[in-house]
């Protein structure tokens, strides 16, 4: 094997991709049986308009938080190999990669931090605008918590805490059956919502409860339930584009989407809701204390919520290609411009609710979130 050259991501000579074919950059790791050898892989450049009788490479996307909860800014940062040249990368990006990466075959994904590149803020742009294209053309969403142990939880009642979610999506499914006029059972209770043998209310399971629960409370106030980004990466994906086992605990790895709405138990934790019908005021407002490295993505990292295309709908391609260029949050930003410093995006974004609304309201404080 080559010997690496060592560089920084700004020096990384990337594939170029071509903005009028709506080409963007995939990652290819490569399998290995070694859980600690190095993590190599190549760039794949492929297009979101493919020719006729083609049709776009099959490739994961990743949601995470670029930082984890035990991330020291101050270290050097961990490498992988990217065309035999390293490329640094986050702790929390390094862990996820090696939970991901398979023993005997080659697996593709989609990351903003390495697919884009990020100094380069013609090309960011172009990318961003893309976001909902990349996120309607994947086969499956893998979203990054982190390892239990990082934020103090056991194995077993982090898998007892998903257990539920499961549970809870099944339990979903099974109700919407009924309504349809299906006659479905109700999946079994997970082992910790179960009375013990003495059938008392606190049962034999009282400790187990309790372990799950604080599984819940700690696991959702991982780095990623606070980052602005992992929004859209969540409420974008469509359930039919989605494969693949629900939980994986050893280093929690979650198949998204859930069907289901799962709230927080605290405000500022999230809640999956569908953008449809909901004013571009309040969906700004809703997410507000999310973070962002770059403060403009409190504005272009939910842009590509407005407009999402429903499951059920059908349409031709002319048709499609209206909606998205018509599916925008705001009617005064149609697309991110990275060439805007913040002051003056938010200034835009503040003139544009105004003249949606008709109204001074959203310069007022909290709007009336439906």
């Amino acid at each position: 094997m080559a010997t690496p050259n060592k560089s920084s991501p700004d020096e990384i000579l990337r594939p170029s991709v071509n903005s009028s074919a709506d080409e963007i950059r995939l990652l290819d790791i490569f399998p290995s049986e070694d859980k600690s050898s190095p993590i190599a892989c190549s760039y794949r450049v492929i297009s979101l308009k493919p020719s006729e009788g083609q049709h776009i490479p099959l490739y994961e996307t990743l949601s995470y938080a670029w930082q984890d909860a035990s991330s020291d800014p101050e270290t050097e940062a961990p490498q992988i190999l990217i065309d035999h040249t390293s490329f640094p990368i986050s702790t929390s990006l390094l862990r996820a990669l090696r939970r991901l990466r398979l023993p005997d075959r080659t697996r593709t994904i989609w990351i903003d931090a390495v697919c884009i590149n990020q100094s380069d803020e013609v090309e960011k742009t172009q990318q961003v605008n893309l976001m909902r294209r990349i996120y309607a053309s994947f086969t499956q969403c893998d979203i990054w918590l982190g390892y239990p142990r990082v934020v103090g939880v056991f194995e077993e009642d982090a898998q007892a805490a998903f257990d539920t979610i499961a549970w809870i999506g099944a339990a979903g499914e099974a109700m919407d059956a009924r309504f349809s006029g299906v006659d479905v059972p109700n999946p079994a209770l997970p082992a910790w919502f179960q009375d013990g043998e003495d059938d008392r209310k606190e049962g034999l399971n009282g400790e187990l409860r309790q372990r799950a629960t604080e599984a819940f409370y700690k696991l959702f106030r991982t780095p990623w339930w606070s980052r602005v980004w992992t929004v859209q990466e969540a409420i974008l994906p469509l359930p039919r584009r989605c494969i693949g086992a629900p939980v994986r605990c050893r280093g929690i790895c979650l198949t998204w989407p859930l069907r289901q709405s799962w709230g927080p138990p605290t405000e500022g934790e999230m809640r999956i809701f569908s953008s449809a019908g909901e004013e571009p005021v309040s969906t700004l407002y809703r997410w507000r204390d999310r973070k962002a490295t770059d403060l403009r993505d409190k504005v272009y990292g939910l842009m590509g919520l407005k407009g999402r295309v429903e499951e059920d709908e059908e349409e031709d391609e002319e048709e499609e290609e209206e909606e998205e260029e018509e599916a925008t949050l705001l009617p005064g930003i149609p697309s991110c411009d990275y060439s805007l410093d913040a002051q003056t995006l938010f200034c835009r974004v503040s003139w544009a609710l105004v003249e949606q609304s008709n109204s001074l309201e959203p310069l007022m404080g909290r709007p009336l979130l439906r």
